[in-house]
């Protein structure tokens, strides 16, 4: 399951993060019945096993990268998802939570009450389900838009997306109140549809609309889930291709550079670097190095040396790296990490410092 679900995102041209661990990875059974509706049977599997704990140490600096964390009530539990939101907003960044499944079947499954409204109160953009919002506003029935409201004033969101099927949804935010009509087409599996509509919403919203034009761009890439079976399009273009075929708000012209003719693409190179030097700029742990500097500088005036090793690639960057401190005034050695192993080690004295790399 886990090779499929990475075949499939790399297929798409999505880049994953993953850790490889847990007992196995997610599935689901899934039946669709003539009109397009579903039922969906999950095994979260590792998924249910990830805790707060592993998504601070294997995850929070990949999220600390971003410039928009969206995550779900639905298989990962409740304190994990809080975590992750957490570490979003810490680091400036937007969020959105999608609640697809009513609080009755997130708790206790998942976690306790009062993280369940932590995880809705830390999300910049709440998206439940009409029938999600009516469990949470204590309600048997309630137009969508007056569910959007009063959740927004209940949890402090900027803005409350409800989504009601076929019909559409409902916004709750800043500059637009009101409820957005769906593009009518012929459903033939809806499984996915509602992530289809966050993504439109989202990209919308990347992409600088206003959230009525925003919640349209949404509808449409719902209505060309459903228009094809499975969750995932086997033809992305297709889909790109339809959604916007469906969208009826404000055009728009994508953000994203497109691709320069001119063959310019050394610029474009240079910008990667100066973002990941800026992202490292942002997590680097300044007060470790200058432990590190003070303990070379006293190993100097003790009369000691510095090395640098490593195996493999890092060979070659502990080769560089010993080339680089003795160009610039602090005499280096390269430690052959293996030939130490038979004796190669008497280079090192006591006094020394060794950059393991």
């Amino acid at each position: 399951n886990g090779r499929l679900r990475r075949a499939a995102m790399d297929h798409a041209g999505i880049t994953h993060h993953l850790v490889l661990d847990g007992s196995a990875s997610s599935v689901a059974a899934i039946f669709v019945e003539p009109g397009g509706e579903r039922a969906i049977y999950f095994d979260p599997a590792a998924s249910a096993e990830t805790t707060a704990a592993h998504v601070r140490e294997q995850h929070a600096l990949f999220i600390a990268r971003g410039a928009r964390l969206t995550t779900e009530v639905h298989q990962v539990p409740l304190a994990a998802v809080l975590e992750a939101l957490t570490i979003a907003r810490a680091a400036g960044m937007q969020t959105s939570v999608d609640l697809d499944v009513p609080p009755s079947e997130a708790v206790p499954s998942l976690g306790n009450e009062k993280t369940l409204h932590a995880v809705l109160a830390a999300a910049d953009l709440l998206k439940p389900s009409k029938r999600a919002a009516l469990e949470l506003c204590g309600v048997a029935k309630a137009p969508p838009l007056e569910l959007a409201r009063r959740l927004r004033k209940r949890f402090g969101n900027r803005a409350v997306v409800v989504t009601d099927g076929a019909a559409g949804c409902a916004v709750a935010a800043d500059g637009f109140e009101g409820e957005v009509a769906a593009p009518r087409v012929r459903a033939v599996d809806a499984t996915g549809a509602g992530d289809a509509f966050m993504g439109g919403l989202l990209a919308g919203l990347h992409q600088g609309l206003g959230w009525e034009d925003a919640a349209r761009l949404g509808n449409a890439a719902g209505a060309a889930c459903v228009e094809r079976f499975g969750a995932f399009p086997a033809d992305a273009v297709w889909a790109r291709w339809r959604a916007l075929e469906l969208y009826d708000g404000t055009r728009f012209e994508p953000r994203a550079k497109p691709a320069d003719p001119t063959g310019d693409e050394m610029l474009a190179a240079f910008d990667v670097v100066l973002d990941e030097l800026a992202a490292q700029r942002k997590r680097i742990d300044a007060a470790s190095y200058q432990a590190a500097l003070a303990l070379i500088r006293d190993a100097e005036s003790r009369g000691g040396r510095l090395h640098v090793t490593g195996v493999g690639k890092p060979e070659h960057l502990a080769r560089y790296g010993a080339s680089l401190l003795s160009s610039t005034g602090t005499p280096t050695a390269f430690l052959h990490a293996t030939e130490a192993v038979h004796g190669s080690a008497g280079q090192i004295v006591p006094g020394d410092v060794v950059i393991a790399i």
